[in-house]
């Protein structure tokens, strides 16, 4: 892959889609080992994904459970709407943990 492809080959595509999973699987893993909830700790009832700029779900983690990543984009759109990302700039984060957060109405995608 160069600078004015846009086309990525197999071989690049397989090594960024491991880095994606391995960096949710990280998150993941923390969030489990440093939890106080018994519910993330010992059930694994959490939720942890990247999203790209337009708040898409890139991964997710493996060990969470699936049904609890569904409703994040929802959130993180929301999220963007209360910070827009012109207002961002290099090295914020955005963490939610407020589901009531999701505006009445919203369904996943």
């Amino acid at each position: 892959m160069n600078a004015t492809s846009t086309k990525i080959d197999p071989i690049t595509l397989e090594m960024l889609w491991r880095r994606l999973v391995s960096i949710v699987g990280e998150l993941g893993s923390t969030l489990r080992r440093t939890s106080f909830s018994t519910v993330v700790r010992d059930i694994g009832d959490y939720g942890c994904a990247l999203f790209d700029t337009q708040a898409r779900l890139l991964a997710q983690t493996p060990d969470s459970t699936p049904g609890l990543c569904g409703p994040l984009g929802s959130m993180l759109r929301h999220m963007l709407q209360v910070h827009p990302p012109a207002t961002l700039v290099e090295g914020d984060l955005i963490i939610g943990n407020d589901p009531c957060g999701i505006r009445p109405g919203t369904t996943t995608t």
